[in-house]
C-alpha cells in the first residue's frame, strides 16, 4: 500500500523554490544561459541567490522566444541549469517598415516601442502590441510630415 502524501509536505509553490525571469541581451543564446559560469555574477554572494529546484523563465530581448531552466546545483560563482522547455513565439521583433519610425521589441519592461529611424529615440514605449504601436507609429509619422 502507497503511503499517502503527509499534508505537511504539500507546500505553496514558493515555499521551498523561486520563479525568477530572466531577459537575455542582444547576442546572448540559449546556450550561453545554461553555462553554470553565466550565473557567476547572481551566485557570487552568501547566501548565494538562486537555490536548488528555483526556476528561470528565459526571455531575449527580442521576444522571438522563451525557455524554462530549472536550476539543479549552485554554488559560490555558477548554477548548473536544466532546459525543461523552449518555446517559438510567433510575434517577432522584426521593426515595420515605415519612413521615418520603426516598431520594435524592446523586452518585457519596455514592450513594443516606436523609434526614430534617424537617431534611434524612442517615441512610445509600452504598447502592449505590435500593433497599438503600429498606431503610435502612423500618428507620428502624420504629425512630422
Amino acid at each position: 500500500m502507497t503511503k499517502p502524501l503527509n499534508p505537511s509536505d504539500l507546500k505553496a509553490r514558493g515555499y521551498f523554490s523561486t520563479d525568477y525571469q530572466a531577459v537575455l541581451a542582444d547576442g546572448v543564446t540559449l546556450e550561453d544561459a545554461m553555462k553554470p559560469e553565466f550565473w557567476s555574477h547572481i551566485n557570487s554572494h552568501v547566501p548565494a541567490k538562486l537555490q536548488r529546484f528555483d526556476r528561470i523563465q528565459i526571455i531575449p530581448e527580442d521576444g522571438t522566444w522563451f525557455a524554462d531552466l530549472i536550476v539543479l546545483s549552485t554554488g559560490r560563482g555558477y548554477a548548473k541549469t536544466a532546459l525543461v522547455n523552449r518555446m517559438e513565439i510567433g510575434e517577432t521583433a522584426e521593426p515595420v517598415e515605415a519612413a521615418s519610425t520603426e516598431v520594435i521589441w524592446r523586452g518585457p519592461s519596455l514592450k513594443w516601442c516606436v523609434e526614430r529611424r534617424s537617431d534611434k529615440t524612442r517615441l512610445k514605449t509600452n504598447c502592449e502590441s505590435r500593433h497599438a504601436a503600429e498606431v503610435e507609429a502612423l500618428q507620428y509619422e502624420r504629425i512630422a510630415a
